[in-house]
């Protein structure tokens, strides 16, 4: 059917009018919406939430002195927090201290039931100044049917988390001091253990270290400059002796001269000179012939084969000490013009052998340091393979050493109750509204649909009539003019309905009014607070 009343555009007059035409449609719907609304607030199962808020007071002490042992950031803390109160052991103590789910249906639900359904309960947030701070105070909410339950769990909560984050702190702070200590001490075995070997290492090659190569190398300098000195001291005194020699054999010379001149002159005797000297002249001469050349030199090769002979033949010397008439020859006399060259040549030699002593112990002595100089280079690796260790294994110990001071005072600070604490600001007080339903929203909700409903039955009775109520409806349908208007004639009956029906309508407003203010006053103050105004109400 096309709708004939159907207005072109908005048109507001023509809405209130289509209102007050079809009032009842809209404050029918609307009273009993409130009805239901208020209805609602007061039989709905309410959850009352208690919340407490926990400040995180920063240590006593300032950190430059005293550095604390928490290394965890205060928003992970406060997740391990969270997830410590809603540890099942917790949340078990609670459910039995204060008999959570003692009712009816609580006692049909499963322990595994119960537990999820408490830690949907249970809201731990942290509270920041700014998003990228780190929080400086979380709160603890718990919510539960009765206010008073609400507020003693969530006080237990708060205290359950001061107590466990105290207990916390100095396990933790023991706990890293005991880890030092022991650390400290097997480092500092280590470190005995490379000292030991440092020192065995010293010990062992002491001369030939590598700060001692310099001293090592003036001791050889100084070495080889006494060898030169010894060796040149050795070649003049081996030029002196060898002058001596020269003389002593020329000495000895003339006297043979002398003595087988003497000798032929006597008997006769023409015996060549060699064969009249005695076997001391021969060793004389040969000693002076040593002096100046090898064992290899003519000379020496025969005065060494005569001198062979004559100790092998001793009749040999006595042939040539007497002569024919039992005298005793010139050449057994002593001396005593050799005797300066003698003792000089003995004091030459004693010289000689002095220094050549000395020259053998003194390149003894230059060996040792070379060879101490050679190994300094291998030395100074295996010194400082040593050391390098120790160095590590010294600093190791002096860092934990300073770790475990700083321990140790961290320790103390923790059981003198300086360090950084949970402390309770605002403890949990007995709510007086309750969170569900939230009523404020409820209220909206209830408000939205009166309106809703109204005016959607008004539209639509409005949409499904289909009589004429404007002139002009007539002359959009028939396509005519309209030529009059006829006014309805009232009669007292119909005044009467009339009056009546506008009674009840103000009555229906007023009704619809005080709904409306009732479950505007129950949703903003509360249904408790209500309900005691009421009784005091009644009272009076």
């Amino acid at each position: 059917m096309q709708n004939r009343n159907k207005p072109e555009g908005i048109n507001v007059g023509y809405i209130l009018d289509a209102i007050q035409r079809n009032r009842w449609y809209f404050i029918i719907p609307f009273m009993a919406i409130l009805l239901v609304g208020i209805v609602l607030a007061f039989t709905l199962p309410k959850m009352y939430e208690a919340k407490a808020l926990i400040l995180v007071r920063p240590q006593k002490v300032a950190k430059n002195f005293v550095q604390t042992m928490e290394s965890a950031n205060i928003d992970s803390r406060i997740n391990t927090i969270s997830q410590q109160i809603m540890s099942r052991s917790n949340l078990e103590k609670i459910i039995n201290r204060y008999g959570l789910f003692s009712n009816p249906e609580g006692k049909e639900l499963y322990r595994e039931e119960k537990i999820a359904l408490l830690r949907k309960r249970i809201k731990v947030e942290a509270i920041k100044r700014d998003k990228r701070a780190p929080a400086d105070a979380f709160s603890i909410a718990f919510r539960d049917k009765d206010p008073r339950i609400a507020m003693q769990v969530t006080n237990a909560f708060a205290n359950y988390v001061i107590d466990e984050n105290l207990k916390a702190r100095q396990e933790q702070t023991v706990g890293t001091a005991q880890f030092l200590e022991e650390e400290q001490a097997a480092v500092k075995k280590k470190l005995e253990r490379y000292e030991r070997a440092l020192k065995e290492y010293r010990q062992k090659y002491m001369g030939g270290l590598p700060e001692q190569l310099d001293a090592n190398l003036r001791t050889l300098d100084r070495l080889q400059n006494q060898l030169i000195a010894r060796q040149e001291s050795l070649r003049d005194a081996r030029n002196r002796l060898a002058a001596v020699e020269n003389l002593i054999a020329e000495k000895r010379q003339m006297e043979k001269r002398n003595a087988g001149a003497a000798v032929a002159a006597t008997s006769g005797d023409a015996a060549a000179p060699d064969e009249a000297q005695t076997l001391d002249q021969l060793k004389d001469r040969l000693a002076g012939l040593q002096a100046r050349y090898t064992d290899k030199h003519p000379d020496i090769v025969r005065l060494k084969s005569i001198i062979a002979k004559l100790e092998a033949n001793p009749g040999a010397i006595k042939s040539g000490k007497k002569s024919s008439g039992g005298r005793v020859s010139g050449t057994s006399r002593r001396n005593p013009e050799l005797d300066p060259y003698l003792v000089q040549r003995t004091e030459i030699q004693s010289e000689i052998a002095s220094l050549t002593e000395d020259i053998a112990g003194i390149k003894r002595q230059v060996l040792y340091y070379q060879r101490l100089v050679e190994d300094t280079p291998r030395r100074e690796q295996e010194l400082q393979a040593l050391k390098r260790d120790y160095d590590e294994i010294r600093d190791t110990y002096r860092s934990l050493l300073e770790r475990k001071l700083e321990a140790d005072i961290a320790v103390n600070m923790e059981k003198k109750q300086k360090g950084e604490q949970f402390v309770i600001i605002d403890p949990a007080v007995v709510p007086e509204m309750p969170v569900e339903p939230d009523l404020k929203k409820l209220f909206a909700m209830v408000l939205v649909a009166a309106f809703g409903v109204g005016g959607g039955l008004v539209f639509l009775r409005e949409y499904m009539d289909s009589s004429f109520r404007r002139p002009k409806d007539v002359e959009s349908f028939l396509d005519v003019p309209l030529l009059a208007e006829v006014p309805v004639l009232q009669r007292a009956k119909d005044n009467r309905k009339k009056r009546l029906r506008q009674s009840l309508t103000y009555v229906s407003i007023l009704l619809s009014v005080v709904f409306l203010g009732s479950f505007a006053l129950i949703s903003f103050k509360g249904v408790e607070p209500v309900k005691e105004y009421i009784k005091k109400y009644i009272a009076l």
